[in-house]
């Protein structure tokens, strides 16, 4: 009977052995909230409950005893499952087993429903202690709950058993007892004791085998503690497996039930249940204990209910009980047996297929035959081979000449010379032989000595492990192949190292010699040592007479001694040492001075010494080579102080280690400080945030005159980023006593701060002198801090002061010609206008940009055209060299015009000109003692300056006079005429006058 159930949580596993886990059958279990997927633990403990009362059966010692207990396999698996508080399900299924059998008498009997009631809680008292007591113990054992092992099973067979045998007997016992013998103790307590292992056999085994590793399905999600890695391994996988499973269980069903079926009175013999018990060994060998539980599982169930259905009939029910236990007893021996020799087998084919050399096996076919390849039979290939080999096992099973064509076709000789080897001793053989290449890799037919690459050719080596037989004949071999290219690339490698080792130590400019520790003789020795000592070196000369031998001598002439020489202080001491007085007397009469040292060298990593390397040079030249650094550094530090630039070399933490004489007078507080001068004591080095701050007596100004903060210092910049001060001019002042008053006002009187320091700046201006400072590492590093800073001070105060006159110099003619009422513009050579004055601008109107300044075509349309080419030809005669004057006219920026009356004046630029000067050969021969005479002036005009005056007024003036006087000339004329002509009327009238007769006699007739 089958019941639909639900998941819950999963318990904790067990701890320890024989311990249980949480066990949910008798302890109810938490469901998720609002989870309705989940049955509630009342559910799954009313659905077990009613289970195990359905298929319990109902027994007391003196009574007709059951064929068999399920309830007994069903128990033992939940108690499995859940722990021994799952026993407590078996006991409460009892009393609903005899309200069962009340509701139903007809499958009890006429017994009392009391006394039944109490017959029946004895019994489930009796079986779930007896259940709870056979799994303890069990467990205590050692058995694994999914019987995986033999040991396990062997266990399942005989504890379980043992137990319900004693509870056997403990449950007869007293009812026997208390009936006065009313029944057979033995038979009734076997009875029950084979009733009880026909339930644990039958129902046990398969469902811990098949549930119990993978117990994730349905309402348990559980997996045991301590359950084993090969679980999975015994449930068939292959949907042919489970046919042959279903065959195998139907085929022992049918024959146990013939079996029955054929004979009630006497069930058959002996003899035929064997078949059944060969089919039940044939499921385990085949199939495992999955297959051999499920066939023993069905063939018992089926033949237990068709012998409950003849058990009247049937006279002897012990005898078939007695072989279905068998059955189930051998099913789980062999099945577990057969398993675990195929788990062993799988976990050796993975240690196997883990090692990463090829396992194989040959078997010799026939004798060995000198100049014949071997008639063997290669029966076994580890999988490495794919890659050792690049060739699968199944591909070089068979014939031997398989494995021969994988070998390279010049070394299968090799192998078979091997094999060869083989039948003449007792002792392995080894070999090495390269791979055939794959296709693709073989050399070109046109160059077949041409060996393939080193990452194309790859090398075996092959152990070969005789077998003999009695007679000591070979019959085949074991061997081993691993894949040595590697090794033999690393032993390709350290013949090349050891030749580039001999042929540098051969080659070195230094004598080397190695003398081995052992004998005190030498080892190795160059032909520079030999060169050196002027003589081959002796391999018996011990160490007590290397003295002798090579002719060592101290500068005054006496021997070496032996114990003094480097060579051997690192024998003796393990130390290294070096001497630089010995004098080697070579044969042919030369002495030379040598250098030596000797260093013990540890081969072995022992923590002892093997050799001593003792090396040799040639004092001579280091002693020229000293001197000439003496030389040179004397040749620097007099070019050094010989400079006029101060230097200043400062560490990292400003401390002045070097400087020149040009330093010590520019900074007077470095004088006498000389080499570790801290750099407190360096001017510069404001150590307080005072721009004022006294520093030996010196203040640090920037160019603007201002006080130099003390982080903005050229030194304290090197030294804190690293980064190169190039060209910082500042001005070095010394500070009088006036100061240190005016420094104490200013800490009295923070208010007047900027009077006192604006005194401060106008106190030292007279005596300012100006450096021009350039600062750089020493010796950078990349993301470190400098070594030091090195400090050149070069003294520009004459520069300065030269600027400065420039400087004022150029105000004052540039207020001169801002100043200036007279209009000035400048011309290049190109008649370009590079420069007009602010008159210029107020007269004309006109900016430099608007006058054409890169055009001269833009300017020249401003001029009159009848006056321009005058104009043109004085700048052009200026341009020659030659002053002029032009008067012209020109229209203004308001559409005016004005007169301009023009001075012009060539530009000049000086230039030095050497002439006639001649080296008198190349190189850094001085000139001719008469270089004055030969240098003259060069003036050569740049430009035109024009003075422009305006005339405009003058000339309009002028004109107004010329006008006027015009008009005087005009009246005089005028006036003239009209005298003239008045004088002329006068005479006309005289004469016409004296020309009238009438006009006369009136005239002198009248009164």
């Amino acid at each position: 009977m089958t019941v639909q159930r639900e998941p819950v949580p999963a318990p904790p596993a067990p701890t320890a052995a024989g311990s249980t886990p949480h066990a949910p059958g008798a302890t109810p279990i938490a469901n998720a909230p609002g989870s309705p997927s989940r049955w509630p633990a009342w559910r799954l403990l009313a659905l077990t409950v009613l289970l195990l009362a359905l298929i319990h059966p109902l027994s007391w010692p003196g009574g007709p005893d059951p064929l068999w207990f399920p309830s007994a396999g069903l128990g033992l698996v939940l108690i499995a499952w859940f722990g021994q508080r799952a026993a407590l399900l078996i006991l409460l299924a009892a009393p609903f087993a005899a309200v069962r059998a009340a509701l139903w008498p007809s499958l009890q009997g006429t017994e009392h429903w009391a006394e039944l009631l109490g017959k029946t809680v004895c019994e489930g008292a009796f079986q779930a202690a007896m259940l709870a007591a056979a799994w303890w113990a069990y467990r205590r054992a050692g058995g694994q709950p999914d019987l995986h092992d033999p040991r396990s099973a062997v266990l399942f067979l005989l504890v379980p058993g043992t137990v319900a045998a004693g509870f056997a007997v403990l449950r007869t016992l007293p009812v026997w007892l208390a009936t006065a013998f009313g029944f057979s103790l033995p038979r009734v307590a076997g009875a029950w004791w084979v009733s009880q292992e026909l339930g644990i056999m039958a129902l046990a085994p398969p469902l811990l085998v098949l549930a119990t590793g993978n117990l994730e399905l349905g309402i348990w999600h559980w997996k045991k503690a301590g359950s084993s890695s090969n679980a999975k391994l015994q449930i068939p996988k292959a949907k042919g497996d489970w046919v042959e499973v279903a065959g195998l269980a139907l085929g022992t069903t049918l024959l146990s039930v013939l079996i029955i079926v054929r004979n009630p009175q006497e069930p058959g013999g002996w003899q035929l249940w064997g078949a059944p018990l060969l089919m039940v060994v044939w499921a385990g060998m085949r199939q495992g204990l999955a297959g051999a539980t499920l066939t023993t599982a069905a063939g018992t169930v089926v033949s237990l209910e068709v012998l409950a259905r003849l058990q009247p009939a049937l006279s002897l029910p012990l005898l078939v009980q007695g072989n279905l236990l068998a059955q189930c007893g051998t099913a789980v021996l062999v099945a577990a047996s057969a398993s675990w020799v195929r788990h062993s087998e799988l976990r050796y084919r993975q240690v196997v297929g883990q090692i990463p050399v090829v396992l194989y096996s040959t078997r010799l076919l026939a004798p060995l035959r000198p100049g014949l390849p071997p008639k063997a039979e290669v029966l076994f290939v580890s999988p490495p081979s794919v890659d050792v080999l690049s060739c699968p096992p199944e591909a070089l099973l068979g014939d031997y000449t398989r494995w021969l064509q994988r070998v390279h076709a010049d070394d299968r000789e090799v192998l078979l010379a091997a094999v060869a080897q083989l039948g003449r001793q007792n002792q392995p053989v080894v070999c090495e032989y390269r791979l055939a290449p794959r296709p693709g890799e073989e050399p070109p037919p046109s160059d077949p000595a041409r060996s393939p690459g080193p990452g194309k050719q790859r090398w075996l080596r092959d152990t070969l492990v005789p077998h003999l037989d009695a007679d000591s004949r070979l019959t085949g071999w074991e061997g081993i192949v691993s894949d040595i290219t590697e090794q033999r690339v690393l032993a390709d490698d350290l013949r090349r190292t050891t030749s580039m080792f001999h042929a540098l130590v051969a080659n070195m400019p230094a004598g080397v010699f190695f003398v081995s520790a052992k004998s005190g003789r030498p080892i190795l020795v160059n032909q520079r040592a030999r060169q050196l000592l002027g003589q081959r070196e002796d391999f018996s000369a011990s160490l007590e007479h290397l003295s002798t031998v090579y002719r060592l001598h101290r500068p005054d002439g006496s021997l070496y001694p032996v114990e003094d020489l480097p060579v051997c202080q690192a024998l003796r001491g393990g130390i290294v040492s070096m001497r630089d007085d010995i004098v080697v007397h070579r044969p042919d009469g030369r002495r030379i001075p040598l250098i030596t040292w000797a260093a013990p060298l540890e081969l072995s990593h022992s923590g002892r010494t093997d050799a001593v390397v003792w090396v040799l040079e040639d004092l001579t030249a280091l002693r020229q080579a000293e001197a000439a650094r003496y030389e040179t550094e004397g040749r620097l530090r007099t070019v050094i102080e010989s400079l006029a630039e101060g230097l200043l070399v400062q560490d990292r933490h400003g401390a002045v280690v070097d400087c020149n004489t040009a330093a010590l007078t520019l900074l007077p507080g470095v004088r006498g400080q000389g080499s570790g001068v801290r750099e407190e004591d360096v001017p510069g080095s404001l150590l307080t945030p005072d721009p004022c701050s006294l520093t030996s007596g010196i203040l640090w100004l920037r160019e603007d005159g201002s006080p130099l903060p003390p982080e903005e210092h050229p030194i304290r910049r090197v030294l804190r980023t690293g980064i190169p001060t190039r060209n910082v001019v500042l001005g070095i002042t010394p500070i009088s006593d006036r100061i240190f008053e005016i420094a104490d006002l200013k800490t009295a009187h923070p208010d007047s701060s900027s009077n006192l320091q604006s005194e401060i700046v106008n106190m030292q201006s007279t005596r300012v002198r100006w450096v021009l400072v350039n600062s750089l590492p020493l010796a950078p590093r990349p993301g470190s801090s400098p070594a030091g800073v090195v400090t050149t001070l070069a003294d520009i105060t004459d520069h300065i002061h030269a600027q400065q006159l420039l400087r004022a110099s150029e105000e004052r003619y540039r207020g001169l010609m801002d100043s200036l009422p007279l209009m000035v513009v400048q011309f290049d050579r190109e008649l370009r206008i590079t420069f007009l004055n602010p008159a210029t601008q107020a007269t004309t109107g006109y900016t430099l940009e608007e006058g054409g300044g890169c055009a001269p075509v833009t300017w020249q349309q401003l001029a009159h055209p009848e006056d321009l080419p005058a104009f043109l030809d004085a700048l052009h005669d200026a341009l020659g060299g030659k002053s002029g004057r032009s008067e012209g006219r020109y229209r203004a920026k308001d559409g005016q015009e004005h007169f301009a009356y023009c001075l012009l004046q060539p530009l000049w630029d000086f230039r030095l000109q050497i002439s006639d000067c001649r080296l008198e050969e190349r190189g850094n021969r001085p000139l001719s003692s008469n270089l004055q005479s030969e240098i003259s002036t060069l003036q050569s005009p740049v430009g035109v300056t024009v003075l422009i005056l305006d005339m405009t007024r003058e000339r309009r003036l002028e004109m107004e006079l010329q006008r006027a006087q015009r008009l005087e000339l005009v009246g005089r004329l005028s006036s003239g005429i009209a005298h003239d002509f008045n004088n002329l009327l006068t005479v006309l009238l005289g004469m016409s006058e004296l020309a009238n007769p009438s006009r006369s006699t009136g005239l002198s007739s009248g009164p």
